[in-house]
């Protein structure tokens, strides 16, 4: 919504992948942007045969906007993507190596995410936040931690991968969460009540291009969730709640 610069950084990465791009479909859905948006997108897809634009015609918020794309996918995997991340050339086929070698499981992948350096430079609340990220613990916050079984909250909606037919038994992302928070966890939540698996792939690497990472901006967010997401939480999962 209202990112094409970072839209357009975020497509110059999964465009250029080592797979070729016959072997995926890039789905763009638009939150009903106000800015050029509409105009930027459409002339990307026109210029490549894999990418699809849809828009949605009034706000939706994310999760909704998130099950636009599954619903317009014609593929048996599933990626989410943020348009604020850059992914590395290898990310598709790390995704692709395990659900390869595990054919017949209920199986979401997660990947490693950090922010660029030079914007956790003079922040030590960044610093903490990048500390957070699997990938980047330390190994006394590693104990304890299975990477290849790894806890419902781990599974984050930008850039992680599930199969279709696993994404529709949940039931899709919750469309009850409008603002900000909560969907993603929810998500991963019913994944591993309904008997999934939740893997890291370290190879699969992405870069957050997002200069918040300021308190302030966190503390914006945390309210946010508590005013809005969490009476959908009690109301879907209460238990999800109390964990």
């Amino acid at each position: 919504y209202n990112r094409v610069e970072k839209l357009e950084r975020c497509l110059h990465h999964i465009t250029n992948q080592s797979i070729g791009k016959d072997q995926y479909e890039i789905i763009i859905v638009d939150d009903c942007s106000k800015d050029f948006t509409p105009d930027f997108c459409k002339d990307y897809a026109s210029q490549n045969e894999n990418v699809r634009y849809v828009r949605n015609n009034v706000n939706k918020g994310l999760a909704t906007t998130r099950n636009e794309g599954i619903r317009n996918a014609k593929g048996d995997l599933f990626l989410f993507l943020d348009n604020d991340l850059l992914v590395n050339q290898e990310f598709l086929e790390e995704h692709l190596k395990i659900y390869k070698k595990f054919p017949n499981e209920k199986l979401a992948v997660v990947s490693n995410i950090t922010y660029p350096p030079q914007i956790l430079t003079n922040t030590n609340f960044g610093s903490f936040i990048q500390s957070r990220a699997m990938g980047y613990r330390s190994k006394q916050d590693m104990e304890g931690i299975n990477i290849s079984d790894l806890p419902s909250n781990y599974f984050a909606g930008g850039g992680s991968s599930c199969r279709r037919e696993d994404a529709y038994a949940i039931g899709l992302f919750e469309e009850g969460l409008k603002k900000y928070g909560s969907e993603d966890e929810l998500f991963g939540y019913r994944f591993k009540n309904y008997g999934g698996r939740i893997c890291f792939c370290e190879n699969a690497k992405i870069i957050h291009d997002d200069e918040n990472v300021l308190p302030q901006f966190w503390r914006t967010k945390y309210i946010e969730l508590g005013r809005y997401s969490l009476r959908t939480l009690a109301e879907k999962e209460p238990e999800l709640v109390n964990n």
